[in-house]
């Protein structure tokens, strides 16, 4: 008969709710094989109380002292509302204690529902990077979900799947989860069933250029809410691929420009990036040509609304540089950085979601939300942090500098010169107003579209300038 495994001594940091939760699972549950030898926390005044049975020691800045004195073996940070310098504080102190520790999910994902040992995970990169609690007003965006019919293109992908998961969270009537991938949407469905989201789901696998089935998709489900995730991102690849970037990115934003108003939908939420600032990249024109017939759209049609919303880079999402720095340190290294000055906006998916659904539920209509990313980071620092975090040094894991790619550049902004920047009702939300008007676009719109499915790339950048007068973006001589 093989020996009974031992329980495990944890210690855990945050004595509020959540940390009461998993203290009274540990205490109740002994299939875990957990014992809590305690609590610590910033709060001076909860010392010398107990919670399910067990002590609050003292501040969090004493763990290495405590985890002597309790024999701690592993340490859980149950502050789901936890900042990025709050976990990276946390790490430093189980280095110094050589004491491994895990964390609970963001807020939002225990907000719904009881925290729970198994919602405990080994800490990301993502953890270390985030920002102080978003605020969100939940009644606000619960009325604006709440008993509609919501439809989320590109649901296959990492920001249109996280919406997918917080949408559900709040009721609708409906999810219409629409892609064009069926492994992605399959992928997105079990996702949903494994977080025991029970809202009726619907699979729509569709090419949002395909105008008839689209239009299909509309009739049969009346959707009031569409959250427009669906684009190609990749900013290499669309530089080799440009007609393709402004067919498929384009031609689904006019695509939804002509069939929502027709088919009762209310709002349009199209999710944009900072990349569509004084564009000189395929993808980001793109993303700013979808800006603009947004904003045509919604003047045009006085029943749907249309809004953009604005943020940087996600952090882990598929096809991200955090991904790739993964993979790269599981076969050794190098990790590969294209220039040592290089920085981004970055944002957690959730966090990002979070605002999407604040700023969606604001929207009046021919808004652009920006989201407040915070200070840019330099892509070398977030290379740093990973391989210390994955318990390397940069001898082990050494970092190379391979040359700025086409289309990139150094920095990204978030307001563009001829934007003026202003508050919105949520603080971390920001408002972009052009100080133009944009004159009548609808026909150079549609030719660029017609241009890049004909595949004539010398037409392109023209008619590109013609709609977003900032862009510097020129195909290269074999783009196609």
């Amino acid at each position: 008969m093989s020996p009974r495994r031992k329980f495990k001594k944890v210690l855990l940091c945050g004595a509020g709710e959540a940390g009461r939760m998993i203290a009274r699972e540990i205490l109740h549950n002994a299939s875990y094989r957990f014992v809590c030898v305690g609590f610590l926390d910033d709060d001076e005044e909860k010392i010398g109380w107990e919670i399910e049975s067990a002590p609050i020691l003292g501040l969090i800045d004493e763990l290495p002292r405590f985890v002597a004195e309790t024999g701690a073996e592993e340490v859980f940070i149950t502050v789901p509302s936890a900042s990025g310098a709050l976990v990276r504080r946390v790490s430093r102190l189980c280095d110094e204690a050589d004491v491994p520790f895990r964390i609970l999910p963001s807020l939002f994902q225990v907000i719904h529902g009881e925290a729970a040992l198994t919602q405990v995970r080994e800490v990301r990169l993502e953890d270390l990077l985030r920002r102080s609690p978003i605020e969100l007003d939940l009644d606000l965006v619960s009325r604006f979900i709440s008993g509609k019919t919501v439809m989320v293109t590109g649901a296959g992908g990492s920001i249109g799947e996280e919406i997918c998961c917080q949408v559900a969270t709040f009721n609708p009537a409906k999810l219409i989860l629409l892609g064009h991938g069926e492994n992605s949407i399959f992928d997105t469905f079990h996702n949903l069933y494994r977080c025991n989201l029970t809202c009726e789901k619907v699979s729509a696998i569709v090419d949002l250029r395909d105008k008839a089935r689209l239009a299909r998709v509309l009739e049969t489900h009346s959707p009031e809410i569409i959250f427009h995730a669906a684009a190609h991102k990749h900013v290499p690849l669309m530089e080799e691929n440009p007609c393709e970037a402004f067919a498929n990115n384009v031609g689904s934003m006019l695509a939804l420009a002509e069939l929502a108003p027709t088919h009762g939908v209310k709002q349009v939420v199209l999710i944009s990036t900072d990349k569509a600032v004084e564009p000189c990249n395929a993808m980001g024109a793109s993303k700013a040509v979808c800006e603009v017939v947004a904003y045509l759209a919604n003047r045009d049609n006085p029943k749907t609304s249309f809004v953009s919303v604005r943020f940087g880079n996600v952090l882990g999402s598929r096809g991200s540089v955090l991904e790739l720095f993964r993979r790269q340190i599981e076969r050794g290294g190098p990790i590969t950085v294209t220039d040592e000055r290089m920085e981004r906006f970055f944002m957690t998916i959730p966090e990002a979601v979070e605002l999407v659904l604040q700023a969606a539920a604001v929207g009046r209509g021919g808004e652009i939300f920006v989201l407040d990313m915070g200070q840019p980071l330099r892509i070398k620092d977030l290379a740093k942090m990973l391989i210390e975090l994955s318990g390397y040094t940069l001898d082990e894991i050494p970092i190379m500098y391979t040359g700025l790619r086409p289309g990139e550049r150094l920095t990204e902004r978030l307001f563009s010169a001829a934007e003026e920047r202003l508050p919105s009702p949520h603080p971390q939300v920001l408002l972009a107003r052009h100080n133009g008007i944009y004159p009548e676009l609808w026909d150079v719109i549609r030719r660029l579209h017609e241009a890049a499915v004909g595949l004539k790339t010398g037409e392109l950048a023209g008619l590109v300038k013609r709609i977003v007068p900032d862009s510097t973006w020129e195909p290269a001589g074999t783009a196609f």
